[in-house]
Protein backbone atom coordinates (compact mmCIF):
# COMPACT_ATOMS: atom_id res chain seq x y z
CA UNK A 1 0.00 0.00 0.00
CA UNK A 2 2.82 2.41 0.87
CA UNK A 3 4.47 1.59 -2.43
CA UNK A 4 1.30 2.46 -4.34
CA UNK A 5 0.93 5.79 -2.49
CA UNK A 6 4.58 6.63 -3.12
CA UNK A 7 4.19 5.76 -6.80
CA UNK A 8 1.20 8.11 -7.18
CA UNK A 9 3.06 10.90 -5.36
CA UNK A 10 6.02 10.59 -7.72
CA UNK A 11 3.72 10.59 -10.75
CA UNK A 12 1.90 13.69 -9.45
CA UNK A 13 5.21 15.51 -8.88
CA UNK A 14 6.46 14.66 -12.36
CA UNK A 15 3.22 15.82 -13.98
CA UNK A 16 3.32 19.08 -12.03
CA UNK A 17 6.98 19.66 -13.00
CA UNK A 18 6.25 18.85 -16.64
CA UNK A 19 3.38 21.34 -16.66
CA UNK A 20 5.62 24.05 -15.16
CA UNK A 21 8.34 23.74 -17.81
CA UNK A 22 6.30 24.98 -20.84
CA UNK A 23 5.00 27.94 -18.83
CA UNK A 24 8.50 28.82 -17.67
CA UNK A 25 9.87 28.45 -21.18
CA UNK A 26 7.10 30.60 -22.61
CA UNK A 27 7.82 33.35 -20.06
CA UNK A 28 11.53 33.20 -20.85
CA UNK A 29 10.80 33.42 -24.55
CA UNK A 30 8.44 36.33 -24.02
CA UNK A 31 10.99 38.22 -21.92
CA UNK A 32 13.80 37.64 -24.41
CA UNK A 33 11.80 39.04 -27.31
CA UNK A 34 9.98 41.79 -25.45
CA UNK A 35 10.07 45.25 -27.01
CA UNK A 36 9.55 48.67 -25.44
CA UNK A 37 5.97 49.67 -24.89
CA UNK A 38 6.66 53.33 -25.75
CA UNK A 39 5.47 54.25 -29.24
CA UNK A 40 8.25 55.40 -31.55
CA UNK A 41 11.18 53.66 -29.89
CA UNK A 42 13.47 51.80 -32.26
CA UNK A 43 16.12 49.17 -31.76
CA UNK A 44 19.58 50.59 -32.51
CA UNK A 45 21.08 48.09 -34.92
CA UNK A 46 24.67 49.33 -34.85
CA UNK A 47 26.94 51.28 -32.44
CA UNK A 48 27.74 53.89 -35.09
CA UNK A 49 24.04 54.79 -35.25
CA UNK A 50 23.80 55.70 -31.56
CA UNK A 51 24.40 59.39 -32.36
CA UNK A 52 21.15 59.41 -34.34
CA UNK A 53 19.08 58.54 -31.27
CA UNK A 54 18.11 60.13 -27.95
CA UNK A 55 16.60 58.89 -24.65
CA UNK A 56 18.50 55.65 -25.14
CA UNK A 57 17.68 52.65 -22.91
CA UNK A 58 19.23 49.23 -22.63
CA UNK A 59 16.59 46.50 -22.82
CA UNK A 60 17.94 43.00 -22.62
CA UNK A 61 21.13 42.92 -24.66
CA UNK A 62 20.03 45.66 -27.07
CA UNK A 63 19.89 49.45 -27.06
CA UNK A 64 16.64 51.22 -27.87
CA UNK A 65 15.90 54.89 -28.39
CA UNK A 66 13.95 57.61 -30.16
CA UNK A 67 15.36 58.73 -33.48
CA UNK A 68 16.37 62.39 -33.42
CA UNK A 69 14.46 64.76 -35.65
CA UNK A 70 16.25 65.15 -38.97
CA UNK A 71 17.95 68.51 -39.38
CA UNK A 72 18.44 70.16 -42.72
CA UNK A 73 22.19 70.37 -43.18
CA UNK A 74 23.63 73.33 -45.04
CA UNK A 75 25.90 72.22 -47.82
CA UNK A 76 29.57 73.21 -47.74
CA UNK A 77 30.99 74.31 -51.07
CA UNK A 78 34.59 74.71 -52.18
CA UNK A 79 35.43 78.37 -52.70
CA UNK A 80 37.09 78.41 -56.12
CA UNK A 81 38.48 81.93 -55.93
CA UNK A 82 39.48 84.45 -53.27
CA UNK A 83 37.19 86.95 -55.01
CA UNK A 84 34.20 84.81 -53.98
CA UNK A 85 34.99 84.69 -50.25
CA UNK A 86 32.50 87.48 -49.55
CA UNK A 87 29.73 85.26 -50.95
CA UNK A 88 30.24 82.64 -48.22
CA UNK A 89 29.93 82.30 -44.45
CA UNK A 90 31.11 79.75 -41.86
CA UNK A 91 34.31 79.40 -43.85
CA UNK A 92 36.70 76.57 -43.00
CA UNK A 93 40.09 75.61 -44.36
CA UNK A 94 40.22 71.98 -45.45
CA UNK A 95 43.63 70.98 -46.73
CA UNK A 96 44.81 73.78 -49.00
CA UNK A 97 41.31 74.90 -49.95
CA UNK A 98 38.65 77.10 -48.37
CA UNK A 99 35.13 75.76 -47.93
CA UNK A 100 32.01 77.57 -46.78
CA UNK A 101 28.24 77.87 -46.91
CA UNK A 102 26.97 80.15 -49.64
CA UNK A 103 25.09 83.14 -48.27
CA UNK A 104 21.40 83.33 -49.06
CA UNK A 105 20.91 86.50 -51.08
CA UNK A 106 17.40 87.87 -51.46
CA UNK A 107 16.50 89.04 -54.93
CA UNK A 108 15.98 92.77 -55.25
CA UNK A 109 13.49 93.72 -57.91
CA UNK A 110 14.81 96.20 -60.47
CA UNK A 111 12.38 99.08 -60.67
CA UNK A 112 11.78 101.38 -63.63
CA UNK A 113 13.95 103.92 -61.82
CA UNK A 114 17.02 101.67 -61.69
CA UNK A 115 16.44 99.65 -64.90
CA UNK A 116 18.36 102.05 -67.22
CA UNK A 117 21.42 101.91 -64.92
CA UNK A 118 21.28 98.10 -64.73
CA UNK A 119 20.75 97.70 -68.49
CA UNK A 120 23.77 99.93 -69.20
CA UNK A 121 25.88 97.81 -66.85
CA UNK A 122 24.74 94.61 -68.59
CA UNK A 123 25.37 95.98 -72.09
CA UNK A 124 28.83 97.26 -71.13
CA UNK A 125 29.74 93.93 -69.54
CA UNK A 126 28.50 91.81 -72.44
CA UNK A 127 30.28 93.96 -75.06
CA UNK A 128 33.52 93.59 -73.08
CA UNK A 129 33.02 89.79 -72.94
CA UNK A 130 32.37 89.60 -76.70
CA UNK A 131 35.47 91.71 -77.43
CA UNK A 132 37.56 89.51 -75.14
CA UNK A 133 36.20 86.34 -76.75
CA UNK A 134 36.99 87.70 -80.20
CA UNK A 135 40.51 88.68 -79.19
CA UNK A 136 41.08 85.29 -77.52
CA UNK A 137 39.91 83.45 -80.65
CA UNK A 138 42.10 85.57 -82.91
CA UNK A 139 45.18 85.01 -80.76
CA UNK A 140 44.52 81.27 -80.62
CA UNK A 141 44.07 81.12 -84.41
CA UNK A 142 47.41 82.90 -84.84
CA UNK A 143 49.06 80.32 -82.59
CA UNK A 144 47.54 77.49 -84.64
CA UNK A 145 48.78 79.05 -87.91
CA UNK A 146 52.26 79.37 -86.38
CA UNK A 147 52.13 75.73 -85.30
CA UNK A 148 51.16 74.64 -88.81
CA UNK A 149 54.12 76.53 -90.32
CA UNK A 150 56.48 75.09 -87.72
CA UNK A 151 55.35 71.50 -88.40
CA UNK A 152 55.60 71.97 -92.18
CA UNK A 153 59.18 73.17 -91.78
CA UNK A 154 60.00 70.22 -89.54
CA UNK A 155 58.61 67.74 -92.07
CA UNK A 156 60.60 69.28 -94.93
CA UNK A 157 63.70 67.45 -93.71
CA UNK A 158 64.62 64.31 -91.84
CA UNK A 159 67.28 66.07 -89.80
CA UNK A 160 66.18 66.29 -86.14
CA UNK A 161 62.59 65.88 -87.35
CA UNK A 162 61.15 64.48 -84.10
CA UNK A 163 62.98 67.04 -81.99
CA UNK A 164 61.72 69.90 -84.18
CA UNK A 165 58.11 68.61 -84.08
CA UNK A 166 58.27 68.36 -80.29
CA UNK A 167 59.51 71.95 -80.19
CA UNK A 168 56.55 73.03 -82.33
CA UNK A 169 54.17 71.47 -79.77
CA UNK A 170 56.01 73.06 -76.85
CA UNK A 171 55.83 76.52 -78.41
CA UNK A 172 52.10 76.10 -79.13
CA UNK A 173 51.32 74.90 -75.61
CA UNK A 174 53.14 77.86 -74.09
CA UNK A 175 51.29 80.27 -76.37
CA UNK A 176 47.95 78.61 -75.61
CA UNK A 177 48.57 78.79 -71.87
CA UNK A 178 49.41 82.51 -72.08
CA UNK A 179 46.32 83.22 -74.19
CA UNK A 180 44.03 81.51 -71.66
CA UNK A 181 45.73 83.29 -68.75
CA UNK A 182 45.34 86.74 -70.33
CA UNK A 183 41.73 86.03 -71.28
CA UNK A 184 40.91 84.89 -67.76
CA UNK A 185 42.52 87.99 -66.27
CA UNK A 186 40.41 90.15 -68.54
CA UNK A 187 37.26 88.26 -67.56
CA UNK A 188 38.01 88.88 -63.89
CA UNK A 189 38.32 92.59 -64.57
CA UNK A 190 35.05 92.57 -66.53
CA UNK A 191 33.23 90.77 -63.72
CA UNK A 192 34.56 93.20 -61.11
CA UNK A 193 33.60 96.23 -63.18
CA UNK A 194 30.12 94.78 -63.69
CA UNK A 195 29.68 94.16 -59.97
CA UNK A 196 30.85 97.68 -59.13
CA UNK A 197 28.39 99.12 -61.66
CA UNK A 198 25.48 97.24 -60.09
CA UNK A 199 26.53 98.54 -56.66
CA UNK A 200 26.28 102.08 -58.02
CA UNK A 201 22.81 101.30 -59.38
CA UNK A 202 21.79 99.95 -55.94
CA UNK A 203 23.00 103.05 -54.09
CA UNK A 204 21.34 105.54 -56.41
CA UNK A 205 17.94 103.85 -56.12
CA UNK A 206 15.32 105.50 -53.93
CA UNK A 207 14.31 103.30 -51.00
CA UNK A 208 10.91 101.70 -51.43
CA UNK A 209 8.57 101.80 -48.43
CA UNK A 210 8.83 98.31 -46.92
CA UNK A 211 5.61 96.65 -45.81
CA UNK A 212 7.36 93.75 -44.06
CA UNK A 213 10.71 92.85 -42.55
CA UNK A 214 11.40 90.67 -45.60
CA UNK A 215 10.74 93.56 -47.97
CA UNK A 216 12.99 95.80 -45.90
CA UNK A 217 15.83 93.27 -46.07
CA UNK A 218 15.28 92.94 -49.84
CA UNK A 219 15.55 96.70 -50.32
CA UNK A 220 18.86 96.67 -48.46
CA UNK A 221 20.27 93.99 -50.79
CA UNK A 222 22.51 94.99 -53.65
CA UNK A 223 21.12 94.38 -57.12
CA UNK A 224 22.41 91.07 -58.49
CA UNK A 225 21.76 89.96 -62.06
CA UNK A 226 23.35 86.62 -62.86
CA UNK A 227 24.08 85.91 -66.53
CA UNK A 228 25.31 82.30 -66.50
CA UNK A 229 28.69 83.18 -68.01
CA UNK A 230 29.44 83.36 -71.72
CA UNK A 231 33.16 83.96 -71.78
CA UNK A 232 35.38 81.36 -73.44
CA UNK A 233 37.92 80.74 -70.70
CA UNK A 234 35.99 81.57 -67.53
CA UNK A 235 38.09 83.06 -64.72
CA UNK A 236 41.51 82.02 -63.53
CA UNK A 237 41.90 80.47 -60.07
CA UNK A 238 45.41 81.91 -59.96
CA UNK A 239 44.12 85.44 -60.07
CA UNK A 240 46.00 86.88 -57.10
Amino acid sequence: MKKIVSFFLVISFLLAFAAFLPISGLNAKTNSTSTPSQVGMEKISSPDLIKLYEKIKKIGNALWGYKKAAKVEEKLEKISSSKEISLYEKIKKVGNALWGIRKKILYRTVTSETAPCVILAIETKDKAIIDNNTNTTNELNKAIVARTACQKTALATTDNQKKTLDECVRIFKEAHKLIKFNSSKTNITIAKTYGDSLKVCSKTATSVNATSSTAEKTNNQEIKIEDGGGNITGTSENED
